[in-house]
């Protein structure tokens, strides 16, 4: 009797819609209004940066080729971010990431 097939899939952190929204809006060429960093956090259920919600925040911005204008980590709670693109470096040969959905 051979093995039953095991099924594989890949696992991509939950991105909050409104995030979504944003890296959509910066391919447009549409600039978002700023966010607070507890806006931010609120996009991930959370309150406080600890090092756990740091860590999904940042994998997500990534994932979507984002950055924020100032260190959300380090910056004063009610301090407004703003979102960019990430620049593209062709010294690296990173390829851009593509769209998530």
């Amino acid at each position: 009797m051979a093995p039953e097939p095991v099924a594989t899939f890949t696992v991509t952190p939950l991105i909050p819609e409104r995030l979504r929204e944003i890296a959509e809006q910066l391919r447009t060429g549409v600039k978002p209004e700023p966010k607070t960093v507890r806006r931010l956090l609120g996009f991930f259920n959370a309150e406080r940066r600890g090092s756990y919600k740091v860590d999904r925040i940042r994998r997500a911005l990534s994932i979507l080729g984002l950055v924020t204008d100032r260190d959300f980590e380090n910056i004063w709670i009610d301090a407004a971010i703003e979102f960019r693109l990430r620049p593209e470096s062709n010294e690296t040969g990173t390829a851009p990431l593509s769209h998530v959905k």
